[in-house]
């Protein structure tokens, strides 16, 4: 049994520039790394061992609401994570996704070079419009070969896409009232939903 002791610290606040609120966080599969997208946008990728950032991102995100009252620095609701997008490695852990707005953005793990979008989410929820405050893509996952990826969008779409190309290859909206959470099968063939009326599986294909 663990000893439950702090391992390891990542980060630090720099001097003048005030507090960073980090809103995503993701393992690499190889358990090498850790990813976190923090209040400004940026994504860090952080060495498990050496405890250092390994690369910095730049990715532009949805302003948080306005007419909240609240302090600039103080966290939004968890549910809305300040328009935050999800984050994710790939299986091989040599690629980051992120939502930035409506897009999935990919990028090298080890230059920060973008390497791909998947460009189709909407930005408006089908019943209640803009949706103020919540990230446009909800989740982000991968088959287990990386060929596959799936996403949920504020627009309350399910979206599969051809990983290589980038290209859409199924789409489905279980549910217009609903944002919720999603996952692709190991395979890529099934994918899954999860919301108010239950638990839905999918062929994809």
């Amino acid at each position: 049994m663990g000893t439950g002791r702090l391992r390891a610290l990542l980060g630090r606040e720099e001097p003048g520039e005030g507090p960073r609120r980090i809103y995503r966080v993701a393992w690499s599969p190889d358990g090498r790394c850790v990813m976190t997208r923090d209040d400004r946008g940026t994504i860090k990728l952080w060495d498990v061992e050496t405890r250092g950032e390994r690369l910095s991102v730049e990715a532009p995100h949805d302003p948080r609401p306005t007419g909240v009252d609240r302090p600039d620095d103080m966290p939004a609701a968890l549910s809305f994570a300040g328009g935050i997008g999800a984050i994710a490695f790939t299986p091989d852990s040599r690629h980051l996704a992120a939502g930035d707005g409506e897009v999935i953005r990919l990028w090298s793990a080890g230059t920060g070079r973008q390497t791909g979008t998947f460009v189709g989410h909407g930005a408006m929820h089908p019943i209640l419009g803009r949706y103020e405050g919540a990230p446009r893509i909800r989740h982000v996952g991968f088959s287990a070969s990386g060929q596959r990826a799936l996403t949920v969008g504020v627009d309350s779409a399910l979206r599969v896409w051809d990983v290589p190309s980038g290209q859409e290859i199924w789409s489905t909206v279980p549910d217009r009232c609903c944002i919720d959470l999603g996952d692709i099968s190991p395979d890529g063939r099934y994918a899954v939903w999860a919301g108010c009326p239950g638990v839905r599986v999918y062929e994809v294909g």
